[in-house]
């Protein structure tokens, strides 16, 4: 009878301790680096600072070049269409995204082997303002993810003005973004 209680307390427990990782596996916490991404945040974890309209942080971002060919990067004046999603239950969801002018500027080339180092200034008004851009989600700490759009292997003057860069290629490692009280 002992035995048989030690195999079912060692079974329970089995149990417990894979669910347990299994869990914490699809559960949003501490993102690690993902050496793999193209697109590279200098720090794994942000702080949204609260202004009297908003929040506000900035992020560091490293594009490196690994592909075969020249990376185009579409901007009006140096400003880029970078998204950031949210990690969202098992889902990402896109939750916010800049206001950039319209205007054409000269591509930014990144050469074969070369990097591209930039900032994103996020600004999110709060909710029930006027101010914009805002966050689509009443919670904004948590796991993030930036994705840059327009971010291309081939150029033109016009639209389509060339060929994207796999989705993959675009999206950064995770990171986090903890909003500090207001």
């Amino acid at each position: 009878m002992q035995r048989l209680n030690r195999i079912a307390s060692f079974g329970a427990f089995s149990l417990l301790l894979i669910t347990g990782c299994d869990e914490q596996a699809t559960s949003p916490g501490v993102a690690t680096r993902d050496t793999a991404a193209l697109l590279q945040t200098d720090s794994l974890a942000y702080t949204l600072r609260p202004t009297s309209v908003g929040y506000q942080a900035e992020i560091g971002v490293t594009l490196t070049n690994r592909t075969t060919g020249t990376i185009f990067i579409v901007n009006c004046g140096g400003a880029t269409g970078v998204q950031l999603e949210k990690r969202v239950g098992i889902a990402w969801q896109g939750v916010w995204s800049p206001v950039i002018p319209l205007c054409l500027s000269p591509p930014i080339t990144v050469p074969i082997g070369s990097t591209y180092r930039t900032r994103i200034s996020i600004f999110g008004g709060y909710p029930g303002t006027n101010a914009y851009p805002q966050f689509s989600v009443a919670d904004v700490t948590g796991e993030y993810r930036a994705i840059w759009g327009s971010v291309l292997s081939t150029y033109q003057d016009w639209l389509p003005f060339g060929d994207p860069l796999p989705v993959e290629w675009r999206t950064s490692n995770r990171f986090t973004l903890t909003a500090e009280p207001r």
